[in-house]
């Protein structure tokens, strides 16, 4: 596991399989919906991050469900990190990470 990879697990508070690193410069982490709030705190405080995107793709056609998905700039490391968590359709709700 990269020390980027390393850094950023400990600083969500995420298990280490939960962030990967599919390309170079691109982190990727896979959250609970009820943890996107504390997730984003996470990166704004502990790492300086900055989103800088948030969009939401259709995927009930390959798992049954909705993906939400934030793409934070972390600027002391040089890359982005994806977080996603799937949205149940029945019930299409997330937490804000806005204040």
């Amino acid at each position: 596991m990269s020390s980027v990879v390393r850094a950023v697990s400990e600083a969500l508070a995420l298990p280490e399989a939960s962030v990967r690193s599919p390309r170079p410069g691109e982190l990727r982490a896979d959250v609970e919906p009820g943890a996107l709030p504390a997730v984003a705190d996470r990166l704004v405080a502990g790492m300086g991050a900055r989103l800088a995107s948030l969009f939401a793709t259709d995927e009930r056609a390959w798992n049954g469900v909705y993906a939400l998905h934030q793409v934070w700039l972390l600027p002391r490391h040089r890359t982005f990190l994806r977080v996603s968590t799937r949205v149940d359709p029945a019930h299409p709700r997330f937490p804000s990470v806005a204040a």
